[in-house]
């Protein structure tokens, strides 16, 4: 007589381990196998209790797969911090997808064809995605795939040069507008978040006294000096030179590393860069109350560094419902940028003082502030 071992699974599926000759559990030690689905070994109870034991825990997935290889990548080509949680959270996005019945992170990389990325263009669209969503999300997947290709998992790469036209008919989403603020609009949103405070209080809360000490400066830094939140949070109190300002290092998730954007490939004694720092705000900066407790030019209330959504609750939000200005500060940044190509600033030195390089400095940043058309009606005369 054999005994077939049955059990039931997370989704009260019945299934089979296998027959037996013993019914219950022996009294020897566990000893046995997986094969395929099977349990081989020594007895029913003990292939009931190993097929729960495998139901529970998830099963490794194999490299070669789109999943198993993007739980691998951010070990095997590293980026920033910063840059591994995006794309995490993106190539997260196309993983859930189903294509042909199947989702996409069970696809072997070597089965996916240009069709199929294809699909999951429509699929993002159909989710409502805006085209420069959707292109960011097709775009890490086109450099996941292409580490893939150098490590010899799969010979080519569907997802190459894939993204979405802001004209395609599919799209419903309408883009983010880029939006430019003058250098007073700016100053006056930077004067508020000075002031904002609890008008219920009698007493300022020690946030509220933070702000009065920091905040003005802090977002003065964003239109003043055109850098990068990650690039603010991270300022030390030895980073002010005279009439320059030298960034060297970003925050991310209040975590500090060295480098920014452009530098991460350099030796740390050759990161970071300059830029000029207006004589104004120099003045401001060297007159804010010293710390003794911290090396961070702005730390949080408690000396740490800030994580950028608790500063944008705390000091952002505050001045924009002060204010009514509905901006954002990577919009500080590219008005910086475009006053001063306006003003006549040479555009290389201006991508080296805002820390990328010319031609993304005139594609993502510079924008027009229409203040030629005289100087052409002059020209054509």
């Amino acid at each position: 007589m054999r005994w077939v071992a049955r059990y039931t699974n997370r989704d009260g599926q019945r299934k089979q381990a296998g027959t037996f000759k013993l019914k219950g559990a022996c009294r020897t030690p566990v000893e046995g196998y997986w094969s395929g689905s099977t349990w081989i070994g020594c007895c029913a109870q003990h292939a009931i209790d190993a097929a729960y034991e495998r139901e529970r825990k998830p099963q490794p997935m194999p490299t070669d797969t789109l999943g198993g290889y993007a739980a691998l990548w951010p070990k095997v080509h590293p980026r920033s911090e910063r840059t591994n949680t995006e794309n995490a959270w993106r190539v997260g996005v196309v993983l859930a997808l189903e294509v042909e019945g199947v989702e996409l992170r069970h696809w072997p990389l070597g089965d996916i064809r240009r069709r199929h990325a294809l699909a999951v263009q429509a699929r993002l669209l159909a989710q409502g995605r805006a085209a420069e969503g959707a292109t960011g999300i097709l775009r890490a997947m086109s450099a996941m795939v292409n580490d893939a290709v150098d490590d010899e998992v799969c010979e080519s790469n569907s997802w190459l040069r894939l993204g979405v036209r802001l004209t395609d008919p599919r799209v419903k989403k309408a883009p983010r507008p880029k939006r430019l603020w003058t250098m007073e609009q700016m100053h006056a949103f930077a004067a508020a978040a000075g002031r904002v405070r609890d008008v219920d209080r009698d007493e300022p809360t020690e946030l509220e006294r933070w702000r009065a000490a920091y905040a003005e400066t802090m977002i003065r830094m964003l239109s003043d000096c055109g850098l990068r939140l990650g690039e603010l949070l991270a300022l030390e109190r030895s980073d002010p030179a005279p009439g320059w300002l030298h960034v060297a290092r970003t925050a991310h998730e209040s975590k500090v590393q060295p480098g920014t954007k452009t530098t991460h490939h350099k030796r740390e004694d050759e990161q970071g860069r300059d830029t000029p720092l207006p004589p104004t705000l120099e003045d401001i900066v060297r007159a804010m109350p010293p710390r003794i407790d911290t090396r961070l030019l702005f730390p949080t209330p408690t000396g740490k560094v800030w994580r950028e959504s608790n500063w944008r609750r705390d000091v952002w939000e505050p001045a924009q419902q002060a204010t009514g200005m509905d901006c954002r500060p990577q919009e500080f940044r590219a008005s910086w940028e475009s006053i001063m190509a306006a003003a006549g600033v040479d555009r290389a030195d201006l991508a080296k003082y805002a820390g990328h390089s010319v031609h993304t400095a005139n594609a993502r940043y510079v924008q027009a502030l229409e203040r030629s058309a005289d100087q052409v009606r002059a020209v054509v005369g």
